[in-house]
């Protein structure tokens, strides 16, 4: 199977490339890292189902559950943003202890794991790289 791969920013003249990463880290707002790992993962044969609005949802849950069928994998992602506006709420830390505690693979990406390549890298993990196989899925299929 054939990925498409998501195109990265160009380092404009003038700035190193982790300068410009740094920038562009600190402007990409969570809406945008949303779009860019929902059209990445879709790309690479993901399952993606996100919480529009959380309003009426209990406090903690991660913003993203990806489900890859053929390598029986299940991620639970917290997106947040750069700096102090991406703080991980108490709530969500609970959550994320219960997920881990429980073997799923729980954690969070930030715009600097979108732009040094994180993403792509977890997504795209191999079989053996898994942190948990759901009872009676064969992973091989």
């Amino acid at each position: 199977m054939v990925t498409k791969r998501v195109s990265r920013p160009v380092t404009p003249v003038g700035l190193s490339q982790e300068e410009y990463r740094r920038q562009v880290a600190a402007d990409m707002k969570e809406k945008v890292l949303q779009a860019n790992v929902r059209r990445l993962a879709a790309a690479m044969g993901w399952m993606v189902w996100c919480w529009w609005n959380s309003q009426h949802s209990p406090p903690g849950f991660p913003d993203l559950v990806l489900v890859h069928p053929g390598q029986g994998r299940i991620l639970f992602r917290e997106l947040k943003r750069s700096g102090s506006k991406g703080r991980i709420t108490t709530a969500q830390k609970a959550c994320m202890a219960a997920l881990t505690a429980a073997g799923m693979d729980v954690a969070v990406w930030r715009p600097e794991d979108w732009l040094n390549g994180t993403v792509e890298a977890e997504l795209a993990a191999p079989l053996n790289e898994r942190r948990c196989v759901a009872p009676g899925v064969d992973p091989t299929v």
